[in-house]
């Protein structure tokens, strides 16, 4: 996936953001430890081996750190949702495409996507707006795909294309609460596991 992850510092090219995505990744760590109600700036800003003031000048309030790390998460799935869709005119290789990339995007953004959704009451209120409309335009998206591929056959053909997108997507988001990065499924194993689960390992051209 061309979205780089947070973790991952090959993504930027500045000292200055090099030192953002840093107090970012540390923002995760705590919120997630913590929670976001009772995790504090002072807290990111001790795990990251800066100032207070650095936070603010770096990023922002608490919220606008919980901002950022949710809009990662957004860019993620929409960066991954794009290539996807661009890889293939096939249907049902595109649909397989856009499962590997939202499952390896959220396997690669763990934190990111935890605090999206366990934190998603707290997240400020412009940025859930905006958070909301990507989210019904991805999911429209997917949905046109699903319907490409009732109608060569790989899907069923008797339930609303919205069901099935709807049962999809929310069996995918839900990874994050029971994947561990040193637990016993491979990440590609739980990818071709939802090809399975869908109906996609014997059809489509690709082997993904």
């Amino acid at each position: 996936m061309s979205q780089k992850p947070i973790g991952d510092d090959s993504a930027v090219t500045t000292d200055w953001e090099l030192k953002r995505q840093h107090i970012l990744r540390c923002a995760a760590d705590v919120f997630l430890r913590r929670g976001y109600e009772r995790g504090t700036t002072k807290e990111v800003a001790q795990l990251a081996g800066l100032s207070q003031p650095s936070i603010y000048h770096y990023v922002g309030s608490k919220a606008d750190l919980l901002s950022a790390l949710a809009e990662h998460a957004g860019r993620v799935l929409s960066d991954g949702l794009d290539e996807a869709i661009a890889t293939t005119d096939e249907p049902v290789d595109r649909l397989k495409a856009i499962i590997r990339n939202f499952i390896m995007g959220q396997i690669e953004n763990i934190g990111a996507w935890t605090l999206y959704w366990e934190e998603h009451h707290s997240i400020p209120a412009s940025t859930a707006l905006t958070m909301n409309t990507s989210k019904a335009r991805f999911v429209h998206r997917i949905d046109d795909v699903v319907k490409q591929c009732q109608q060569c056959g790989a899907l069923p053909d008797d339930t609303p294309s919205g069901i099935l997108t709807e049962i999809m997507l929310g069996a995918i988001a839900n990874i994050y609460r029971w994947y561990r990065t040193d637990g016993r499924y491979p990440d590609e194993q739980i990818v071709s596991g939802a090809y399975s689960l869908f109906g996609l390992t014997k059809v489509g051209t690709s082997d993904e």
